[in-house]
């Protein structure tokens, strides 16, 4: 029980009086005493119980600012992006970024004094949506900013390979049966295409921009050679300069066997 000093009573039968600090659960006592000249009169004595002061948070009337979220695609690997702190900032209070994912699942990362962020993710899809979201901390007290809803888009990562220029790719020849590998690079990737002589072009296979093939180099000889041994239905036929000892050869063979041949059938007289 406290005992407080008396306080003069205003006219309008208000007072004040002057205490320590009071904590929760004190019990006080008020009395109003009258006096006129040596007579003096008491109230009944009024008694409370001191309550608890109610918390207050320090976040009560802070405004907490919501994120800006860079784009998000399928396939990226972390969620990315800032927030401009709302001035003042409450003393002792902490920033986290928090990105829930399509399944509920929820990734918290610290905001850094400049107010950027990074959160790990994986499996996204295009089609996939996320929350994003600033969360302040101070004394046991949080407070969160405007949720964020983003969408995830598509790879910009382009099509697959084979959208090169191809007309250089099985080229045909001119009558030629040669054939020669060419080699081509595109921004993405590279490949290789076939084309016979006599063909042309730009293009690769598995590539995923315009490509080159490299020019393949056929002496004049070569051309000659290959086309002076193509004749009709493709027979071979035998060429200026090349010996030809096989051919009489098979020749002499023949002559010799028709030779004994006729022999066999003809006797041959004998003179008596």
């Amino acid at each position: 029980m406290l005992r407080l000093n008396s306080s003069n009573v205003a006219a309008d039968g208000t007072f004040t009086i002057q205490t320590d600090a009071l904590t929760a659960g004190q019990v006080v006592q008020v009395k109003i005493i009258a006096t006129n000249g040596t007579f003096t009169k008491e109230s009944a004595t009024a008694e409370m119980t001191v309550a608890a002061a109610n918390r207050t948070t320090p976040l009560e009337n802070y405004n907490v600012a919501e994120p800006v979220v860079d784009p998000v695609k399928e396939g990226d690997k972390a969620v990315t992006g800032s927030v401009t702190f709302t001035k003042p900032i409450p003393e002792g209070t902490n920033f986290t970024a928090v990105v829930t994912l399509p399944n509920g699942i929820q990734v918290r990362v610290p905001v850094d004094e400049n107010g950027q962020f990074a959160a790990r993710v994986d499996g996204l899809k295009a089609g996939d949506r996320i929350i994003v979201q600033i969360l302040a901390e101070n004394d046991g007290y949080q407070k969160a900013s405007v949720p964020v809803d983003i969408l995830v888009s598509a790879s910009d990562l382009g099509n697959p390979g084979g959208n090169g220029n191809g007309n250089g790719n099985n080229g045909n020849g001119s009558g030629n049966n040669g054939t020669g590998d060419g080699t081509g690079t595109g921004n993405n990737g590279s490949g290789l295409g076939n084309g016979q002589l006599g063909g042309s072009g730009n293009g690769q296979l598995g590539g995923h921009g315009p490509g080159t093939l490299k020019p393949l180099t056929i002496s004049s000889k070569t051309l000659h050679q290959t086309n002076s041994r193509q004749g009709t239905n493709g027979q071979h036929l035998p060429q200026t300069g090349e010996k030809a000892t096989s051919v009489w050869s098979w020749l002499g063979m023949l002559f010799l066997t028709a030779a004994l041949f006729i022999k066999h059938l003809v006797p041959i007289k004998r003179d008596k």
